[in-house]
Order: C-alpha cells, then sequence, then structure tokens
C-alpha cells in the first residue's frame, strides 16, 4: 500500500503562507516606522527654523505694546470704576432716608434705650416738594463715648424746602458763567469733596498731597468742605450733651478760647463743636466778636438739624437758612452753610468762581450784623455756675436775614453779589449804643438797690435801640436803614 503525503503537502503549504504574511507585516512596520521619523524630523527642522526667525527679530517690541495697551485698558477700568461707585452714591443718597427714631429700622444707642420718638415727620407742605437731600454724612461704626461702641448712627441729612421765595430778592442769575459741558465732563474721576470736580489748574483742585491741613497755604474752600463733611456720629445721648452746653461753648470760645473749652469739656469736644472749632480757627478768626457768634451760632443750628433731622429741630433754622431748590443737585457740603438763598445757588452752580481763599479774605473783613450793641451785650452769665447763655435778644437777631450785611469790599471784587446780599451801610451803630447800653445796666442796678432796701419801685428800664433795615434792590438803588431809640420803663 503507498504511503499517505497529502497531510505533509498540507502542513508545508500553511507554514509557507504564514511566513509570507510575516514578511509583508515586518515591511509594512519598517516602512510605517521610517515615515513617522520621517516626519519628526521634519517637525523638528520646522521648530527650529521658528524659533531662529523670532530670535532675529526685536523681542521688546511686541511686549512693550501690550504692556502699554494693559496700562491704558487698567486706567479706562479704574476711570469708569469710580465714575460708577459716584453716580451709586448719589443714587443711594437721593432714595435712602434715615430711620425715623423708634422704628424697627432704627439702631438703638444702646440695650436699654433706643432714639427718642420723632418729633415729627420731615414737613411736605412746601411749595416746592420733598426733594432727596445729598448728603455727606454717613454711618459710624465705632464712636468712644457714653453712646457705647458700634451702637452709633449718622443719619441722613434730611430735605427742608419751606422756604418763602419772597424772602429772596429777584436777580437776573449769570448762567453765562456756568462751567462749559466739555470741562465738566473732563472732570474725571469725579471729586466726592467737591462736586462737580474742578479743574486741575482751580485753587480748590485735590492736591497728591494728604488731608489739607492750615500749614502750606491750603484752600480754605477744600478745607472747609473736608471737615464739614466727615461723618458725624448721633444718639440721644450726644443730643443731650449737645443741647446743654450749646450756649455756653460758642461764647466761651471767643472769650477764653477754645483750649478753654475743652478743658471744660474734660479734654474732648463734642463731634459737632470739633468740627465747627476747626472751621472757626481756620476761616473765622478774623471776624469781629459778634460775627463770629452769629456764624457759629447758626453754624451749629443748621448742622445739629442735618444730624437729627427732626422737625423740632427744622422749626430752629430760619426759613431763609433751609435748602433751596438747586440744592437737591449734588453740590459741596458747605454751600449749605451760607446765610444768603441766593449765594448759595450761585454757589451751586458756579463755586469754582470763587474758590480762592481771596474770597474768604473778602468776606471775613466785609460781614457785618447789625446788631446796635456790643459783644457783652450778646450773653448771659450765670455766676453761680460760670455758664454762659446767648441773648434771646440775639437769637432773635441773627435770624433776621436782613441784619447779616456786607461791607462794598467783596462787592468791589464781585458786583453780582449785589443781587445776593444786603449791602451795610456804615452808621453809628454800636459806637452809638454802648453808652446807652451802660446807662441800661446802671438804672437796672439802681432799681434792684431800691428793691433791696425796701423800695416799692421794683421796676425795670429797657433801652430798646433797634435796627429797621429795608433791603432794596433795584439794580444799584442800594439799602434804606432807619435808626430808632425807645425808651420803655416797665413798673
Amino acid at each position: 500500500m503507498p504511503p499517505q503525503t497529502e497531510p505533509a503537502t498540507s502542513r508545508g503549504t500553511t507554514h509557507t503562507a504564514v511566513s509570507l504574511r510575516k514578511a509583508r507585516k515586518r515591511e509594512a512596520d519598517r516602512k510605517s516606522q521610517q515615515a513617522a521619523r520621517e516626519r519628526t524630523k521634519n517637525r523638528i527642522a520646522f521648530l527650529e527654523a521658528l524659533v531662529l526667525d523670532l530670535e532675529q527679530q526685536d523681542p521688546t517690541s511686541n511686549a512693550q505694546e501690550l504692556i502699554r495697551q494693559h496700562d491704558e485698558v487698567r486706567a479706562e477700568r479704574d476711570s469708569l470704576a469710580q465714575a460708577l461707585s459716584a453716580i451709586e452714591r448719589i443714587i443711594k443718597d437721593r432714595k435712602g432716608h434715615r430711620p425715623a427714631p423708634g422704628s424697627a429700622n432704627a439702631p438703638p444707642c444702646d440695650n436699654q434705650s433706643s432714639p427718642p420718638p420723632d418729633d415729627g415727620q420731615r414737613s411736605d407742605n412746601s411749595g416746592f416738594g420733598d426733594t432727596g437731600y445729598l448728603s455727606p454724612l454717613a454711618t459710624v461704626s465705632n464712636f468712644n463715648s457714653e453712646c457705647g461702641e458700634n451702637n452709633v448712627h449718622v443719619p441722613s441729612k434730611t430735605s427742608a424746602l419751606g422756604l418763602d421765595q419772597t424772602l429772596v430778592p429777584e436777580s437776573e442769575f449769570m448762567f453765562d458763567d456756568v462751567l462749559p459741558m466739555d470741562e465738566v465732563l473732563t472732570c474725571i474721576p469725579p471729586d466726592p469733596i467737591i462736586p462737580p470736580a474742578a479743574m486741575s489748574k482751580c485753587d480748590c483742585a485735590p492736591r497728591s498731597s494728604p488731608k489739607a491741613t492750615m500749614e502750606g497755604g491750603a484752600n480754605l474752600w477744600r478745607y472747609a468742605n473736608e471737615v464739614l463733611s466727615e461723618p458725624t456720629p448721633w444718639c440721644p445721648q450726644l443730643s443731650a450733651q449737645e443741647a446743654m452746653v450749646e450756649d455756653d461753648t460758642p461764647v466761651r470760645a471767643i472769650i477764653d478760647g477754645w483750649d478753654a473749652v475743652e478743658r471744660r469739656a474734660g479734654g474732648r469736644l463734642l463731634p459737632s463743636w470739633q468740627k465747627l472749632r476747626q472751621i472757626d480757627e481756620a476761616i473765622f478768626s478774623s471776624c469781629a466778636k459778634v460775627e463770629r457768634l452769629a456764624i457759629l451760632r447758626l453754624m451749629h443750628i443748621l448742622l445739629r438739624f442735618h444730624q437729627e433731622g427732626s422737625e423740632q429741630k427744622r422749626e430752629a433754622v430760619p426759613l431763609w437758612y433751609l435748602a433751596r431748590p438747586s440744592q437737591s443737585i449734588a453740590h459741596s457740603y458747605a454751600i449749605d452753610f451760607f446765610a444768603w438763598p441766593g449765594l448759595r445757588e450761585r454757589f451751586v452752580f458756579q463755586q469754582h468762581r470763587y474758590c480762592s481763599n481771596m474770597f474768604w479774605q473778602l468776606f471775613c473783613s466785609s460781614l457785618h450784623i447789625l446788631w446796635p450793641f456790643e459783644f457783652r451785650d450778646c450773653y448771659f452769665r450765670n455766676t453761680d455756675t460760670n455758664e454762659y447763655k446767648v441773648s434771646p435778644a440775639f437769637d432773635e437777631r441773627i435770624k433776621d436775614i436782613n441784619v447779616w450785611t456786607m461791607s462794598g469790599d467783596i462787592f468791589k471784587m464781585w458786583p453780582e453779589f449785589l443781587s445776593d446780599m444786603p449791602r451795610f451801610n456804615r452808621g453809628p451803630g454800636r459806637e452809638l449804643t454802648s453808652n446807652l447800653s451802660n446807662i441800661n445796666r446802671m438804672l437796672n442796678s439802681e432799681m434792684r438797690g431800691s428793691a433791696e432796701d425796701g423800695s416799692d419801685e421794683t421796676g425795670e428800664v429797657s433801652l430798646d435801640i433797634g435796627y429797621q433795615t429795608q433791603w432794596v434792590n433795584q439794580h444799584g438803588s442800594g439799602q434804606q436803614t432807619n435808626l430808632g431809640l425807645d425808651a420803655n420803663l416797665d413798673q
């Protein structure tokens, strides 16, 4: 029987086929690896050429350009952020009002006491309506006083526009002197102390130095606004302390000096008087005593109204001293303390015409209060307590807008003020009545002596010297002043 060879042939054929497939696979792998090495070599050559090209270029020009563009964008971002912050503050001041004392939202002064009930809501019966008031006053978190820490709040200054327009003379307002809009728009970033911001060439423009001081010829207008705009704490205890010393402090400051007032207060003045001390020493120290007392008295009345915002404090402010409609516009806070409504309105729109220190020099030398007596007649002194009290007659006198007059010096520099302030006509004034005042004291002393001796005559002689001033403003017609002397014997 022949041998069977077919199976062996099949095995050889299968082995040959496998070997061919492996050879083809090895060839394919070799070509693939060769192609990969070629691509890697080409990529390395491209990158080396790119690096060489970049090294041949200026390595700093592009970087400097990018840094410059970055700085410009950053500066623009900062200015926009400041502008938005200022707008946000204005909106909050316009919409935000101090919670009524005693309400759920009003912060208590301490754990045992709360703010006293409001004497009344803000009057809304004026012809101008209730306009939001832009206030620099803000909440303070810590004030080391009897009120306790972290429990003192500062209310927003309220709006009170109940002013009779007939008290202000008609005038042709010089709107052509208002800063052009293109100049206003260039005042970026906004000035939170003196809005609208001044141009860099203006005397009151902010400087690179820290807060203005009275050394080195600082601008008085900026200084006044910085001082008055500082947050002022308020709580019932502080309000009670203010009421106790509101008469004694201004009189003692003028007679004995502010250091004596501070010593009497235990080494620390109350917040409102600390502000007024800085203003008085920096600006009004050159004024006559009567004028200084009138300024301090009136500014303190308005400052307390701004602190508390109650109807009682509002009634203490003369009608002509309340805010005008133009004062609802963002403006420098110190403007609110000018006595004359027309001057306040002029400063709202034109303050940078008068913001130099020359204005205050002329202001202090030109101001005259029509008070026909001497300074010692402006107050009384309690011999038991050694405390001073402002005379009711003087208080009543300074609440008449017509007694706040200016002499011709300031009108020579700024004639437009003639439509805003009464002009002072120099007359007999205080010199004429000084002797009458002495006679008054002598007569009263003699009558008191007669009463002690058993006499039935216990009356009191009062010599009343009164100025009756008519402010006539007919484009230079001036002022007419009548001096009347009345002697009254009350028995």
